[in-house]
């Protein structure tokens, strides 16, 4: 769905959704399977009452170093 400069794009994954934003226009098609990849540390956690749990933040932090790391070996 269009918001101005950029799109929310709403995912299934096994039953649960995922939301994300981009600037550019999905090429998708509802239905399609697509792979999702995101770093570490452009996440947000979520408990099930929908409140964000900031305390995944330095873990999400440690595992984007993680990656990065992994990319530059």
């Amino acid at each position: 769905m269009p918001t101005g400069g950029s799109w929310i794009i709403e995912i299934n994954c096994a039953g649960r959704m995922i939301f994300m934003t981009t600037t550019e226009c999905p090429r998708w098609r509802g239905g399609e399977q697509v792979w999702l990849h995101a770093r570490p540390s452009a996440l947000h956690v979520f408990d099930t009452n929908r409140n964000r749990l900031s305390a995944a933040d330095e873990a999400l932090a440690r595992a984007d170093a993680g990656v990065a790391a992994v990319r530059e070996a």
